[in-house]
């Protein structure tokens, strides 16, 4: 499924009326029809229901709406929100046949503001994608009074006033449920805006698929998952499943590397290895499958080829030695993944970066890649898709920006957006155990971005059966959620 800008959208949209001769009146009925039969299960005849319609392409959604739930027999007012002489194209043409129709239609705010109060349901079809605020008298007084109502709200394709260009952003509805055109919009995922969107649910309108073949932005689900990830062979062995090193830990954080260990053994590597200094060993508790390696292979290149994935940094403390030992890490021809302490010592000089011949990737959450990037957590934030973009094809890196929709980014600007999890994984360890996962779906899955995507929604898929079969966000603990990780696998296996 794809994941759109609201460019993007209105360039689909075009595309489907010239290329296709879809004509836009015909995709506005497609739209209402379609929404109506997602509303439908929701309601029953005696609701009062309230379509609050803008002057635009959305609005004409919400023309099609209410005329034909009206046709069907239930009771709804619509609330012109705008003067006849705004209302023009293709809405214009929806709104002469609903008042054909004879929709009742609310046009005074003092008459909206009883209709809205007295609504079972309220319809939010004041505007779609392509709103940019401040938002201007009298529309903020509807969003305003929709707000403060008890009704459900459903809002079409976007929460009315949510907008990429975040500040700008004055007031928006706050939906129950997002009726979202086609696909899902990029502010669904964007920790400012998403909280708006209520329940999200996907509603087909019939654009033509090929239409989004050139968006490189994809949010990743189980049939993705299912068609990525590496069977199990009836004739492999270990050698087939790849052997991972884990660089990483100190006295201070020996969990850390723990931690990914157990990750690395539960995602079904062939063979794991462990390397840190000697003054750590005795505080480590590894898994009886994981294998120890001294710190002072780091500068032998030949033991190091043996490894089809590195990763660096979980719990591994931050001086010269250590610096030493990326550098050395940096320069050898297999692929690299650098988590927590070893982004930090990256970030003394991306110059590192340039020249490498096998794949890096990067796991920063949002202050971690600010200190990479230059950006403010703020500004990472409201615009993630945009500033990992850019780094990860600069840098010529593969990117991970952890959070409640973690984004990974390709070198070449492909983009993936996940949507398993919940907040049991926000707590120190959680990000450990996922650079574990994501080093053996490296070694197995491709292409290397579903690999990632992959460890990914297998890590939140984890925490999600770990809540649902025997914890609650705050007891969940990453080691809980590695011992779910078997849960999250058998999906794809049965």
């Amino acid at each position: 499924m794809k994941c759109l800008t609201s460019k993007e959208m209105t360039q689909i949209d075009l595309t489907a009326m010239k290329d296709y001769n879809m004509p836009g009146d015909m995709l506005m009925e497609n739209a209402g029809r379609s929404i109506v039969a997602q509303i439908e299960p929701d309601i029953v005849k005696r609701d009062q229901i309230v379509v609050v319609a803008g002057p635009g392409n959305n609005g004409g959604d919400g023309f099609v709406v209410a005329r034909e739930l009206y046709n069907r027999g239930y009771r709804v007012k619509l609330i012109q929100t705008v003067p006849n002489e705004k209302i023009t194209g293709d809405a214009n043409k929806h709104f002469t046949i609903l008042k054909k129709f004879g929709v009742p239609i609310v046009t005074s705010m003092s008459e909206a503001e009883h209709e809205l109060k007295s609504a079972t349901l309220v319809i939010d079809a004041l505007f779609g994608t392509g709103y940019v605020g401040p938002m201007h008298e009298p529309i903020q007084s509807y969003v305003d009074l929709m707000n403060q109502i008890l009704a459900p709200i459903y809002s079409i394709d976007v929460p009315s006033g949510v907008s990429e260009d975040v500040d700008s952003m004055t007031v928006a509805v706050k939906a129950t449920k997002t009726l979202i055109i086609e696909a899902p919009k990029v502010t669904a995922y964007i920790e400012t805006t998403a909280p708006y969107y209520g329940e999200k649910t996907i509603v087909s309108i019939g654009l033509p698929y090929a239409a989004f073949h050139s968006i490189s932005r994809t949010v990743w689900l189980a049939p993705q998952v299912q068609t990525s990830l590496m069977p199990r062979q009836q004739f492999g062995h270990k050698g087939t499943y790849g052997h991972v090193l884990l660089v990483g830990g100190n006295v201070a954080m020996p969990g850390a590397v723990q931690l990914s260990a157990l990750g690395a053994v539960k995602s079904g590597a062939g063979l794991v290895s462990v390397m840190t200094d000697e003054a750590t060993w005795p505080y480590l508790q590894l898994p009886y499958e994981v294998m120890r390696t001294s710190v002072d292979y780091i500068m032998n290149k030949d033991f190091l080829s043996k490894y089809q994935v590195i990763a660096f940094g979980m719990g591994l403390g931050i001086d010269d030695q250590k610096e030493r030992m990326l550098h050395q890490l940096l320069e050898q021809d297999v692929p690299l993944l650098i988590d927590a302490d070893g982004l930090t010592l990256l970030g003394r000089d991306l110059r590192r970066l340039e020249g490498r011949n096998s794949p890096t990737v990067l796991t920063p959450h949002p202050k971690e890649f600010a200190m990479l990037s230059g950006h403010s957590v703020a500004a990472i934030k409201v615009n993630p898709f945009s500033v990992t973009k850019s780094f990860a094809k600069k840098h010529g890196v593969f990117l991970i920006l952890k959070g409640a929709n973690t984004i990974i980014t390709s070198p070449r600007g492909e983009q993936i957006v996940n949507t398993t999890g919940n907040s049991g994984l926000s707590k120190g360890g959680s990000g450990d155990l996922l650079s574990g996962i994501c080093s053996v779906r490296m070694m197995q899955d491709k292409p290397l971005l579903s690999s990632l995507a992959n460890g990914v929604f297998l890590h939140g898929a984890a925490c999600d059966f770990a809540i649902k079969q025997a914890y609650t966000p705050y007891d969940v603990t990453p080691t809980d959620v590695a011992g779910m990780l078997g849960e999250a696998f058998r999906t794809f296996i049965e």
